[in-house]
């Protein structure tokens, strides 16, 4: 699958986040979402909240950076959206290919659940921690919920809005349930959504978390 992803940009700030958030935190940051976002998002509710941890790794025969490619070890802990209680936990290994468009951020992802030994393996490949992101993610939902809104508080950075759709990558024949349609066509949807919410005022960041901390 192809991952298109517009990233807006609500609020710069040196964000510290718990070690252990608790509802009372994730109610203090919905409040301070709700100041940025326009009225559009007062009927959107909150499906999933994400604890994530994220560590990249690179390595000296393959550069992930140069080569604009990314190697992800994502510790995530899911919470019940109304009661704040802990619910899962999971490891997850992700692959993302270059970037390949100038407009959003689109690439192709591979993701999948891995066990602790999988990055003892890569240790012996040659690929070592390199950098972390961590942050929190509350998912919206709304009906239809494609394209997909996700409100991030990313520790040292502040806050954002993510909106993103998946394509079906051109040489799979993949469809993820919708028709299946060109790149241009998914940005084109993208635009359209960014220009009915209400979000064309918001600075757009094409760069990642990680080289935003970097």
């Amino acid at each position: 699958m192809i991952e298109l992803e517009a990233k807006l940009l609500l609020k710069r700030e040196k964000l510290i986040l718990p070690e252990t958030p608790d509802g009372d935190f994730f109610q203090r940051l919905m409040m301070d979402f709700s100041k940025f976002l326009p009225k559009t998002f007062q009927k959107i509710s909150v499906k999933e909240i994400l604890f994530q941890k994220d560590m990249y790794y690179n390595s000296k025969p393959i550069d992930m950076k140069a080569t604009d490619q990314v190697l992800r070890n994502r510790q995530e802990i899911l919470f019940h959206p109304q009661t704040h209680r802990r619910e899962t936990e999971k490891s997850l290994l992700t692959y993302k290919s270059p970037n390949q468009s100038t407009q959003f951020k689109s690439r192709e992802e591979i993701e999948f659940p891995a066990p602790p030994e999988v990055w003892d393996v890569f240790s012996h490949l040659g690929f070592f921690p390199s950098a972390s992101v961590k942050k929190i993610r509350m998912e919206l939902k709304k009906s239809g919920e494609e394209p997909t809104f996700s409100l991030d508080a990313v520790e040292h950075l502040g806050y954002f809005l993510e909106i993103e759709l998946l394509i079906p990558s051109e040489d799979s024949g993949e469809n993820p349930g919708g028709p299946a349609g060109s790149q241009k066509e998914g940005e084109n949807r993208l635009e359209k959504v960014i220009l009915e919410y209400g979000l064309s005022g918001f600075h757009r960041e094409n760069r990642s978390y990680l080289s935003l901390i970097s």
